[in-house]
């Protein structure tokens, strides 16, 4: 898929438009950067020494802050739509998008993540008061 086609694509609204379930859009990273390859992606593991839960919020600042990933839900889409192409080791792992956030009717706030379920990828959104344990990870563009 060329580089133009791909822009095009992500250029589109939301194709799982929360606003239309009466959520709220807070905060949404641009479009870049660009996917062009899963080879140039990698899976980042957020946690530190003996850590195997944060709550959602430190999970997101951490993303943000001190890693540096921070692609939204254009880019968990764009990777939904292109499914077969994820690599198999990803499995089993639940990929957040800290990029984005919903406040949802009830006052709560999620962000977009990718899920497997055991036949294919699902978009899923993750409540940010809960608690990110060891099976969340992070997808990271090389650079």
């Amino acid at each position: 898929m060329g580089n133009d086609s791909v822009q095009e694509e992500r250029a589109q609204g939301f194709t799982y438009d929360k606003t239309e379930n009466g959520w709220e859009l807070l905060e949404d990273v641009e479009l870049e950067p660009d996917i062009s390859s899963f080879e140039d992606m990698e899976l980042v593991f957020p946690f530190k020494g003996e850590e195997f839960c944060l709550s959602g919020e430190d999970f997101i600042q951490r993303a943000r802050n001190e890693i540096g990933v921070n692609l939204g839900q254009r880019h968990a889409e764009y990777l939904l739509r292109h499914q077969k192409e994820i690599p198999k080791e990803w499995r089993g792992h639940c990929l957040v998008f800290p990029g984005t956030i919903w406040r949802v009717r009830v006052g709560h706030c999620e962000v977009p993540c990718l899920d497997w379920d055991n036949c294919y990828w699902c978009l899923n959104f993750i409540w940010m008061g809960g608690g990110f344990d060891f099976r969340y990870r992070l997808v990271h563009l090389r650079e």
